[in-house]
């Protein structure tokens, strides 16, 4: 009988630890499936609850504070921090790598909260608390600065051990690139304007890594579909090359999510170049956004815009931009925003007939004043 007890003691044990295991991975399943759905107020929920059974999990302890990170609310973005920190330097590289990534981004994210928040202060009025969340943003891009610093420290000694395939679909090194060169625009003004050009030449960074692993993802692609069995009518049941398909989607994502995050950094600078009223950096950017994405309509009003404020103004090439944006909108609904298109589309017309007769009768004056010295000397 006392063997029986001891037995079924160790049974009952064994069948509770089973079932907190199968808490656990249910957790972590759901956890996974809401953070690809980029649901992550639900993933950081489960990522919780499982932690509650395993709290010392490296791999969800991060999947926590991704999922946290990727929120943008700043409360959880601190949370996010207290959970990286709290797990000290790791001695997996691979998983550090990703610890200090995050941490990168939890301070990136910060910074963008607070520069917007002064922004808005500046625009009430209220100068003095815009100064002070400016400044607490420039604090946040620096030590996210120093964080993706890391991060490419440990990718480039990462790539020294693993195939050059491998490194290419697993490197964090592009997106610390396009990570920094956001941090750098956050930490510019009109009197820090070398960190502009820091952020340019992070993006060329960032861009030149990017063509690589698209090409190398491009050509991924193209072995999947030339091996496709569906293409060749190999399959009787189309259902079994669905792997395949995933796997060419993927491939896809990852080449359009690259020169997404060009575009987004690009945008970032346009967007400031602007604010400082350099309207001629600010076409440039332009011009290098819609050679990788010509659909982003906005861009093409913004460079309009802009083409108008040079000086001197270049109406004509503002004209093209405007009127090419307002092509691509729907003209059978008159939206408030299309009649602003069209008054200020009328207005440079008038300017660009202004400014166009005024080379005229300026041309003509210079003539008329040539052939009166001539006729003075003839006489």
């Amino acid at each position: 009988l006392a063997l029986l007890g001891a037995l079924t003691g160790c049974f009952k044990k064994t069948t509770e630890e089973d079932k907190e295991l199968d808490t656990f991975a249910e957790a972590r399943q759901r956890a996974a499936t809401y953070y690809d759905g980029a649901d992550y107020t639900r993933a950081a929920a489960q990522y919780a609850r499982a932690l509650e059974i395993r709290p010392d999990h490296v791999p969800t302890r991060l999947g926590y504070a991704y999922s946290l990170m990727f929120t943008d609310l700043p409360s959880n973005q601190i949370r996010a921090d207290q959970e990286l920190t709290s797990m000290g330097k790791l001695e997996d590289e691979r998983m550090e790598v990703k610890r200090v990534y995050c941490l990168g981004m939890v301070h990136r994210n910060l910074a963008k909260n607070y520069q917007r928040r002064s922004r808005i202060e500046e625009q009430k009025g209220d100068l003095s608390s815009s100064r002070n969340s400016a400044l607490t943003a420039r604090e946040h891009a620096r030590r996210s600065l120093d964080h993706f610093s890391t991060v490419i420290e440990i990718d480039d000694e990462l790539a020294t051990r693993y195939s050059a395939g491998r490194r290419v679909s697993a490197s964090l090194k592009p997106d610390a690139y396009v990570s920094m060169a956001h941090c750098e625009i956050i930490m510019g003004d009109a009197t820090h304007l070398e960190h502009y050009d820091n952020a340019e030449k992070y993006i060329l960074e960032f861009a030149s890594i990017a063509r690589t692993a698209r090409k190398f993802w491009m050509e991924r692609r193209e072995r999947i579909l030339a091996d496709d069995p569906l293409k060749s009518g190999e399959l009787a049941d189309p259902g079994l090359a669905v792997p395949s398909e995933e796997e060419r989607k993927r491939y896809e994502r990852r080449i359009l999510n690259t020169i997404n995050q060009e575009v987004a950094a690009r945008r970032a600078l346009m967007d400031t170049y602007l604010y400082l009223n350099d309207y001629t950096r600010a076409i440039q950017e332009a011009n290098v956004i819609l050679s990788l994405d010509s659909d982003v309509d906005e861009v093409v009003l913004i460079r309009g815009r802009a083409y108008a404020m040079l000086e001197p103004p270049d109406y004509a090439s503002a004209l093209k931009d405007l009127n090419a944006y307002r092509a691509r909108q729907d003209l059978s609904v008159l939206t408030e925003n299309l009649v602003r298109l069209n008054r200020l589309i009328r207005t440079y017309e008038g300017r660009l007939d202004a400014q166009r007769k005024g080379r005229t009768a300026l041309g003509c004056g210079s003539m008329t004043s040539a052939g009166s010295g001539e006729a003075s000397a003839n006489t």
